[in-house]
C-alpha cells in the first residue's frame, strides 16, 4: 500500500510540475520574508509565521532563530523538561481570525482597589512534546479593559497542545456562528476571544481518581479558577459563557456550588440591613428568621449568577448537576463517558430529585458522535453564540 501511494505521488508530481514549482516558489518567498522580518528586528511575527518556519526549517532551527532574537523582545522558553502538571491552571487567550489568530499565555491580576484585569505574558509560537513554546515578552502587556466573554476548560487525558487546539476550534466555530447572525461581527476587531484554562493530565488512572475526587466535592486549583471567573462575572457585571468538557464539567459544577455558597454568605448581611429593626432576632423565632433570611440570600445569589453566567457542558460527566444554574448539556450518541457517569437524559438534567439537583431550564442536546471535544465544538459554539446574540 505504501509503495502504491509513493508511486501515485510520483505520478502526480510528474503530471503537475509547474503547479508544484509555483507552490515551492511561494513557500520560499514567504520564508525569506519572515527571515527578513527577524533580521530587521520586526517583532510582529504571528503564530502562523512561526509555524511556517517550523515546517520549512525544522523546530530546532526555528527556536534558535527566535532565541537569538529574544534579547530584543523577551525569552523563548523550551518546555521540553517540564511536566504536564507544570501547566495546570495556566490560562491562554485565543484571539483574532485566520490568518492572524493568536494564542497568548495570560494572567489574571488585581489592582489595589480590587479591580480585575488581565496581562499577556507572551505568545505561543508552537509546541514540542505536546507542550506550548512561549515567546515571553520582556514586560507583561496590559490587556486594558479586556474581559473574557467565553472560557473553556478541558477534560481528562488531554495534553496542553490538544487543549489549546480545542480552544482554537471553539473560537473559530464561535466566530463563524456569530457571522451567520450579525454580518461582519466576528470578522471585525470585535471577534470573540476564548480564555482557555488547562486542567492537567497525570495519566489515565490518576485522571480517573481526580474525577472521583471531584464528584466527592474536593476542590483544586482549576476549580478555584473556575469559581473566580464566576465571581468576577457577577461582581463586575460582565456575562461570561463557560464551556466545559468531560472532567471539566465536574470541576465547573463544583465551582458553581462554591460560588453560590460564597455569594449567599455575602448576601445575608445585605438582607439583614434591608430588614433593619423590623425583625426581632432576640425572640423565640430567631432560628426561623435566620433560615428565612438564608433562603432569601440563596435565591438572590442564584438570580445574580443566572444573569451573568452561562454554562455549557459537552461530553457531560456530571451525574447530579447543581440546581443553582440552568445548563446546556451536550452528549454524544456514542459517548460512553456521558452514558456511564453523567446525566444523559432531559429528565436527568432537569428533575433529579436527589438533594434538589437539576434545573427546570436546563437543556439536553444529543449529537451523533463520540467523546472528542473537537466534535462537540460546533454545537457548543452554536449554543454560546445564541446566548451572546440574545444578550446583545
Amino acid at each position: 500500500m505504501a509503495e502504491r501511494v509513493r508511486k501515485q505521488s510520483k505520478k502526480t508530481s510528474q503530471s503537475k510540475p509547474k503547479q508544484q514549482s509555483t507552490h515551492k516558489q511561494t513557500e520560499n518567498h514567504q520564508t525569506q520574508h519572515i527571515l527578513q522580518q527577524i533580521k530587521t528586528g520586526n517583532q510582529s511575527l504571528s503564530s502562523s509565521d512561526v509555524l511556517h518556519l517550523q515546517r520549512t526549517l525544522g523546530n530546532q532551527q526555528t527556536q534558535e532563530l527566535l532565541q537569538r532574537d529574544s534579547d530584543q523582545d523577551g525569552t523563548v522558553v523550551d518546555p521540553t523538561k517540564k511536566k504536564y502538571e507544570d501547566f495546570d491552571g495556566k490560562q491562554y487567550r485565543v484571539s483574532g481570525v485566520d490568518p492572524n489568530r493568536k494564542v497568548e499565555e495570560v494572567k489574571r491580576m488585581t489592582m489595589v482597589d480590587g479591580t480585575v484585569y488581565y496581562v499577556s505574558m507572551g505568545e505561543v509560537t508552537g509546541f514540542t512534546g505536546k507542550k506550548p513554546i512561549v515567546n515571553y515578552y520582556k514586560e507583561p502587556k496590559d490587556l486594558g479593559e479586556w474581559y473574557p466573554r467565553v472560557t473553556h476548560v478541558n477534560g481528562m487525558n488531554v495534553k496542553p497542545e490538544s487543549g489549546i487546539n480545542d480552544a482554537m476550534s471553539l473560537q473559530a466555530n464561535l466566530n463563524q456562528e456569530l457571522n451567520k447572525h450579525d454580518g461582519d461581527f466576528a470578522m471585525s476587531e470585535d471577534a470573540i476571544d476564548v480564555l482557555y484554562t488547562y486542567s492537567t493530565t497525570f495519566s489515565f488512572i490518576p485522571d480517573v481518581y481526580d474525577c472521583i475526587k471531584g464528584k466527592l466535592g474536593f476542590s483544586d486549583d482549576v476549580i478555584q479558577i473556575q469559581k473566580q471567573t464566576m465571581l468576577d462575572a457577577v461582581n463586575n457585571k460582565h456575562r461570561v459563557s463557560i464551556s466545559a468538557h468531560s472532567r471539566g464539567t465536574i470541576k465547573t459544577d463544583n465551582a458553581v456550588r462554591l460560588t453560590h455558597a460564597e455569594l449567599t454568605e455575602k448576601m445575608i448581611p445585605i438582607i439583614m440591613e434591608e430588614v433593619g429593626g423590623s425583625l426581632d432576632l432576640q425572640g423565640g423565632d430567631r432560628a426561623k428568621i435566620e433560615r428565612a433570611i438564608h433562603d432569601i440570600a440563596q435565591v438572590r445569589a442564584k438570580e445574580e449568577m443566572d444573569q451573568y453566567i452561562n454554562l455549557t457542558y459537552a461530553g457531560n460527566a456530571v451525574e447530579f448537576p447543581s440546581s443553582v444554574l440552568p445548563v446546556d448539556f451536550i452528549v454524544g450518541s456514542y459517548d460512553a463517558i456521558s452514558m456511564l457517569v453523567g446525566t444523559y437524559t432531559k429528565w436527568g438534567s432537569k428533575y433529579w430529585g436527589i438533594a434538589n439537583q437539576g434545573h427546570d431550564d436546563s437543556t439536553m442536546t444529543k449529537v451523533w458522535q463520540g467523546h472528542s471535544y473537537n466534535d462537540y465544538a460546533p454545537t457548543v459554539a452554536q449554543l454560546i453564540g445564541q446566548d451572546i446574540i440574545k444578550e446583545q
